[in-house]
């Protein structure tokens, strides 16, 4: 299509919209006209952050970060069931054009482009998308390319070629991966398989072919045979084929029992309500009632039970209640005995998604949590497709549903392959189904098969007793001295923690020979090391002779997380500018008083009776310093064309706000276009985050006791605060001082909280000199102490590690000291006037 065919239906979706995009969504259960107009908010907000029809994009993706590649199939799709449910054609060339783009070379949802990425869930997602767009009659692609159903029948052939190569473990399943090197290629999840079982489930009811479901029966017998869906149909994440499935991940997410839930409805359609079926759709609608309900005045409301409650979803995990509602409406058309149940469910949390809806500066934005009655402050691809996908949903007795042409299967045969039928892992009480079609027992087979069970039996004893005396030797021979092992933690993929690792040699404050009192990172292009990498040979030469040492960083950053050596989803790595606020009035009066007399008596005071450092604004100084900073990062972006933030945080204490503030506001700021090198201008808002945990060390004084909510927000209109920000201080204490190790615990758990929220690459938090010294420590940097105005970048790899976290020893909070002698005394002739317009207010920051 051209740029202007692309262009006009953008031009007119803009201007049909522009209404809507200024009006909050107001919902009327009862007034068809109310949905379609709060789904079509909900989907322009949805089309606004897709940037792949622009120079900056890629074509059919959804920026990344943070948006992995298999969101954007997931976003897709929702927008063909937005079409087919709503009737608007707003968005059907832009869908149209993703849709297409993203096929790949063999038609199959295989992009070499996605090669470190792409996994058998990833791309079950794209042709989830393809399956809507054959079953809505979605207009067709224009050849070369095949029709909808051929991609998505070339899908599933690969998914059934990798089953038969994937079963010589676990007696079955689908890896999470299919690319080696790809971290997770021993997990078998279990949306890999739902998506392969959906879509067998939707082939055979499209063609009539039982190949698919004879597929489907087995996908659904090797999952409930390991456990990842029990006995009361609760179904679990999935499974490790390096301890041949014995253990479970038992974390339950929206989606993993949604793509189940449907494909079981699918095979009750087509199979006439056969018993089996309607039974598991039944049982499956029942354990999805996990999922809603978070509280007793919020009753059938959805909410993502694994984290929504303590803000820990990450990125993926915010979209997963679209999949759900988009399910949930079209189980109802293929199940009608649970039409009424599901319809309770979309309507409570439709009116909780309106609710939801109220942010941004047109009042609607949606948020994360539909059970809070507002806006929660998370806004993002997720949140703005799970409302789209439950609106559109309370259209579903209006719409048909999914078509089905045996006819057009002519010459798309799924591939036949052979499949041992041998059984994996049993656990306790396993559901063992027949398969259809089977061979009948014969008294023969059952003589050889009971001869077979006894010899194995007794195998197993004598290996045991080997085992045993093995062992009862082992323990003899061992000296009584030694201390056990360390424990091995047998624990499922559901126990993890980060851990982080500071990457030396990219900047100079890494190296020890570098003095931290005299180091000014102004001097030093911020301390970067102007040095080859190992991503050099990605950059043309002709490319590379033009590029900033900034320039050939920021490649390299994206080379770390996107190249060779990336594991995506267990590892990336982040480049952190932590800058200390500028001097603040508390900075003088120790520097005035001494730090004894200071700790003994005037930090526990508001001020002097001269100046008050309660909640420490900056002086002068402090705002000079600021000023500085903000004109150095303007040199940076125009001299370097530097990598600046993508994300903001900052201590809720005043002068660490107006430091960002005076240091971030009305600069270009840019986002990186990845390996082309572009810096685009503008790109990124200033939009901060306070955040509670980024405070300085805290308790006793007063400098570190924050204002209020209401007072922050006042003086600092536009900055955002983290949910469940509290508005008294609960935080400080005016008996005790926080000790150092408590600090850095408390540090750490920012750092994870930050992490799992946002993908972003580059980050900036605004602190202090304690919280900055505690993260320094957490990440494994050597310490660098920070005049007032400095910063520091630091370069980390996060890696999500499995297993428990090792405990930490943790000193509790310090009392006040026990000063003696004159605490007001102070040595100083001049006044704290005089004091403070000299060169010495300076020597204590």
């Amino acid at each position: 299509m051209s740029k202007m065919t692309l262009f006009i239906p953008f031009l007119l979706s803009s201007l049909a919209f522009w209404f809507l995009s200024v009006q909050a969504i107001v919902l009327d259960l009862n007034d068809t006209q109310s949905i379609r107009d709060a789904a079509a908010t909900a989907a322009y907000w949805v089309q606004e952050l897709y940037n792949g029809n622009t120079t900056e994009g890629v074509l059919g993706k959804f920026p990344f970060p943070p948006y992995y590649w298999w969101e954007s199939g997931g976003a897709w799709g929702g927008m063909v069931n937005y079409w087919h449910f709503t009737g608007d054609e707003s968005y059907v060339n832009v869908t149209f054009d993703a849709l297409v783009s993203q096929l790949g070379p063999a038609y199959d949802y295989v992009v070499p482009a996605e090669v470190f990425n792409e996994g058998n869930d990833d791309q079950a997602f794209w042709a989830f998308a393809g399956m809507d767009a054959a079953e809505f009659g979605f207009p067709a692609p224009t050849p070369p390319a095949p029709s909808w159903l051929q991609t998505v029948v070339n899908a599933w052939n690969l998914f059934a070629q990798r089953w038969a190569s994937d079963s010589a473990t676990c007696g079955g399943g689908l890896k999470w991966q299919f690319y080696p090197d790809n971290a997770g290629y021993y997990y078998k999840n279990t949306i890999s398989n739902g998506g392969f079982f959906q879509l067998s489930a939707r082939l055979a009811r499209y063609t009539g072919n039982d190949t698919y479901l004879e597929w489907a029966e087995r996908i659904w017998n090797w999952t409930t045979q390991v456990g990842l869906i029990d006995q009361a149909y609760n179904v679990f994440d999935g499974t490790d084929e390096t301890i041949n499935c014995s253990r479970l991940d038992h974390h339950q997410w929206t989606y993993n029992v949604g793509v189940f839930l449907y494909g079981s409805a699918v095979l009750q359609n087509y199979t006439n309500s056969s018993t089996r079926w309607v039974e598991r759709t039944s049982g499956l609608l029942n354990s999805a009632l996990v999922f809603f309900s978070p509280f007793q005045n919020a009753t059938d409301i959805m909410f993502e039970a694994q984290c929504e409650h303590d803000y820990s979803c990450n990125t993926d995990q915010l979209s997963m209640k679209a999949y759900l509602s988009r399910w949930l409406a079209r189980t109802s058309q293929m199940a009608p005995h649970t039409a009424g149940r599901i319809g309770a469910l979309l309507k409570a949390s439709a009116l909780g998604a309106a609710a939801a809806c109220t942010g941004g500066p047109y009042g609607n934005t949606c948020g994360v949590r539909w059970y809070v009655n507002g806006f929660d402050n998370q806004t993002g691809l997720g949140q703005q497709l799970s409302a789209t996908e439950i609106f559109y949903s309370l259209l579903v007795n209006e719409t048909s549903p999914p078509g089905y042409d045996p006819s057009l299967s002519v010459g798309l045969e799924p591939i036949n392959i052979s499949i041992s039928t041998s059984l994996g892992p049993s656990n306790p009480e396993p559901t063992l189904a027949t398969w259809e079609g089977a061979a009948p027992d014969t008294g023969e087979s059952k003589d050889i098969v009971t001869l077979c069970i006894a010899l194995l039996l007794l195998s197993s004893v004598l290996l045991l007793l080997t085992v045993a005396i093995l062992v009862l030797l082992i323990m003899k021979e061992a000296p009584d001295s030694e201390l056990p092992p360390p424990s091995v933690h047998t624990d499922g993929p559901d126990e993890w923690f980060y851990k982080y690792t500071a990457v030396e040699g990219y900047f100079l404050q890494d190296d020890p020979e570098t003095d931290a009192a005299s180091f000014d990172f102004k001097k030093h292009n911020f301390g970067l090391i102007n040095r080859p990498y190992e991503s050099d040979g990605s950059i043309s030469t002709v490319s590379a002779a033009s590029l900033t040492p900034w320039q050939r960083f920021a490649h390299h950053l994206v080379w770390l997380n996107e190249g060779p050596s990336a594991l995506r989803k267990t590892t990336s790595y982040r480049l952190l500018f932590l800058g200390r606020h500028g001097q603040g009035f508390h900075n003088v009066g120790e520097a005035y008083y001494g730090t004894e007399n200071w700790d003994c008596y005037w930090s526990l005071q508001d001020g002097n009776g001269t100046v008050t450092w309660a909640d420490a604004h900056l002086t002068d100084l402090g705002i000079s310093q600021a000023q500085d900073v903000h004109g150095f990062w303007l040199k940076q972006i125009e001299e370097q064309q530097i990598a600046t933030p993508d994300s903001f945080y900052v201590s809720p204490l005043d002068r660490a706000i107006n430091t960002a503030e005076i240091t971030f506001r009305d600069l270009p700021l840019a986002k990186w276009g990845g390996r082309n090198q572009q810096h685009q201008d503008g790109q990124v808002d200033y939009r901060p985050l306070i955040k509670e945990l980024l405070r300085e060390g805290n308790g006793l004084h007063t400098c570190d006791r924050r204002s209020t909510k209401s007072e922050i927000a006042a003086r600092w209109p536009g900055y955002r605060f983290e949910p469940a920000f509290t508005e008294q201080d609960k935080l400080w204490r005016a008996d005790a001082r926080e000790s150092s190790s408590a600090l850095r615990v408390r540090l750490r758990s920012l750092l994870d909280d930050v992490f799992a929220h946002d993908a972003h690459s580059v980050i900036s938090f605004t602190a202090h000199s304690g919280a900055i010294a505690a993260i320094l420590d957490v990440v494994g940097h050597r310490q660098f102490s920070l005049q007032t105005g400095a910063v520091i970048p630091v370069l980390v790899k996060v890696e999500r590690v499995p297993g428990k976290r090792p405990v930490v020893d943790v000193d509790p909070w310090e009392p006040k000291p026990d000063c003696k002698g004159d605490n007001n005394h102070h040595p100083r002739a001049v006044s704290f006037e005089e004091f403070m317009r000299s060169p010495e207010s300076t020597n204590h920051v």
